[in-house]
Parts: structure tokens; C-alpha cells; sequence
């Protein structure tokens, strides 16, 4: 009996168990009354946002931010990505600039699907409803001091449930393009950009983030998402169409599901590779070519997200 139960304790010791139940979450035992009543609750809660990886851990530089989930039922995933790059080897960095996992503040959250670098000098920001204008002035401060960082761009989101980050409306492609919701960037509906300086203290307005792009010699031009029919950028923008992974200036992975985004990314140049193809050898990537990685990713999409949402870039090799 006892070497059960020591086999009972090694086994939920672990490494294997012990990640099954940080991730999949364990139950609690049920007492008298929640059994009488068919109540049952986790002791500690799974994690079904987990592969969102982007939003609770970002590489800036060599330095990390542990993301602030605006949701507390995401707090879990902050104190994994913290131990991960706190202790693993494979995850060694400058050091933290913020550790979302500690942050108790309730109007300091912040998550990574709206932090975009796009040179080691420039971060373009979303103000979302999953991203407080206080944690970002925090972030801004820490990017000037210790990231080598000298323009802030913030994209003000609208409340929609279709923009709850920057990624779900923009992501830059190549050094020459980035892919866009059109309505939010584009005509009488464009969102409100701001833009600030190391040195300056306050923030100031632009016509546009192609505007505030361009003054700081990064000139990019709109791709649009879902083409120029409203009731495609509509659907594809719902689809994650715009959230597209850029593995390197020129390739990048996307949804074959928005057919209206991938002809228009086609027009600007872009062979469309099916993933199964590419995975089978039967079509490959030239170095030096342009391309999109058609993924299916049919069950992926349902939960409100794409290949950027889902990757943690750790490394990047700036020209």
C-alpha cells in the first residue's frame, strides 16, 4: 500500500503530470453537498488560451515583457511564461522589463497582440480594450531607457469584438508593405495615431499610421485585407485575416480560408504556397522570394486568432 502511494506521489511529481495539470488545469475533490448537487470546480483552472502564446510573452531586443492578461483566467499563463524565461536555459534574455505575472494593478494590463516591433528603434502600439494607456506609458518609459527605442506609435482601437488587439487589424509584411483592415486606416473611419519621441513628454497626433510611418522613414504601403468589397474586409477581418506571422521580410504564414486577403497579397507580389505542399516537399521557398504559407487551420481560427497570436518570437535578426 505504501508503494502505491509512493508511486502515486512520483507520478504526480513529475514533469510530465506536473505540466498536464498547469495546463489542462485538475478538478477538485467534490465534498457531500457539491456531490449531492452535481457541482464540480477545478482547483486550479486550465488553460485554453495557452496557444495564444504572443499575448503573455514578448521579446523586445534581448529583453523580455511578461504580459498583464486583462482577464483573470488567464493569470496562469503569466506566471508559466515568467518561469520560462526566468529559469530555462533555452530562454535566456537581458532580463525582464515587466513582469505581468506581479502586476495586481487593475488599470495595468497589457498583452502582446498589441506590441509590434518593427525596427530596433520603433514599436508601434495598440490601445485596446486588452491593453491600459498606463501600462503602455510604463512600457514606453522602459523601451526609451533600456531598449534602445526611440519612436512610440499608438493605434487607438475602437471597442469591437473583431479588435480586441493591433494584430487583428494590422501586421507589417516586408519593409515595403503591411496588411490592413481597411476602415480602420483608411477614409473617414480611420482610427486615431499618436506618436512620441524619446525626449518628448507628451504625445502628438498624426493624420494617419501611414502618416506617422512615413515620419520615421518607414514608408509603408497598405495591402488590404479582404480586397476592396466592405462585405469581404468584413468577413475576413472576422476570419484573422490580418493576423498573419512574417517568419522574415516577405514570407509569411497565413489562413488559405481568406481567399479575397490572399488575392490581393498575391497582386502585390506573393506566390501562395499550401502548407501540406510545402510540408510534403512538393512546392518549396526560394531564398530571396516572396511568399504566403497557406495554413487550413479551420478549428485554429474558431478561437478569435491567427499564426501571429499563436508564436512567441525569441530571436530576431534586424538588418
Amino acid at each position: 500500500m505504501l508503494r502505491g502511494r509512493d508511486n502515486a506521489a512520483q507520478d504526480a511529481a513529475s514533469p510530465d503530470r506536473r505540466i498536464q495539470v498547469r495546463t489542462a488545469g485538475a478538478l477538485e475533490e467534490a465534498g457531500p453537498i457539491a456531490a449531492a448537487l452535481n457541482e464540480t470546480a477545478y482547483m486550479l483552472p486550465p488553460l485554453p488560451n495557452l496557444f495564444f502564446t504572443r499575448d503573455a510573452g514578448m521579446v523586445i531586443g534581448d529583453h523580455v515583457i511578461v504580459g498583464s492578461m486583462r482577464y483573470g483566467a488567464r493569470w496562469t499563463e503569466e506566471l508559466l511564461i515568467s518561469a520560462l524565461f526566468r529559469h530555462h536555459p533555452a530562454f535566456q534574455n537581458a532580463g525582464i522589463l515587466y513582469d505581468g505575472s506581479e502586476e495586481k494593478r487593475l488599470n495595468y494590463t497589457l498583452e502582446g497582440g498589441d506590441v509590434h516591433p518593427l525596427r530596433p528603434d520603433l514599436v508601434v502600439l495598440g490601445f485596446s480594450e486588452r491593453s491600459s494607456p498606463a501600462a503602455l506609458d510604463h512600457l514606453t518609459e522602459l523601451l526609451f531607457e533600456r531598449c534602445g527605442v526611440r519612436d512610440v506609435i499608438v493605434v487607438v482601437l475602437p471597442k469591437e469584438p473583431t479588435a480586441i488587439h493591433l494584430d487583428m487589424i494590422f501586421n507589417q509584411m516586408d519593409r515595403e508593405r503591411c496588411l490592413v483592415y481597411p476602415p480602420h486606416f483608411v477614409g473617414p473611419e480611420r482610427l486615431a495615431v499618436l506618436h512620441r519621441r524619446k525626449g518628448e513628454a507628451g504625445m502628438r497626433e498624426t493624420p494617419n499610421l501611414f502618416a506617422a510611418l512615413a515620419a520615421v522613414d518607414l514608408p509603408l504601403e497598405p495591402v488590404f485585407c479582404g480586397g476592396t468589397r466592405r462585405a469581404d474586409q468584413e468577413r475576413e477581418q472576422w476570419g484573422s485575416a490580418c493576423n498573419v506571422l512574417s517568419v522574415r521580410p516577405g514570407i509569411l504564414v497565413g489562413y488559405e480560408r481568406n481567399e479575397a486577403t490572399l488575392a490581393e497579397v498575391a497582386k502585390a507580389g506573393y506566390r501562395i504556397v499550401p502548407a501540406a505542399k510545402l510540408l510534403k516537399g512538393e512546392q518549396d521557398v526560394a531564398e530571396g522570394e516572396q511568399a504566403v504559407i497557406a495554413i487550413r487551420g479551420s478549428e485554429l481560427v474558431r478561437g478569435g486568432g491567427g499564426p501571429r497570436c499563436m508564436t512567441m518570437p525569441l530571436r530576431r535578426d534586424d538588418p
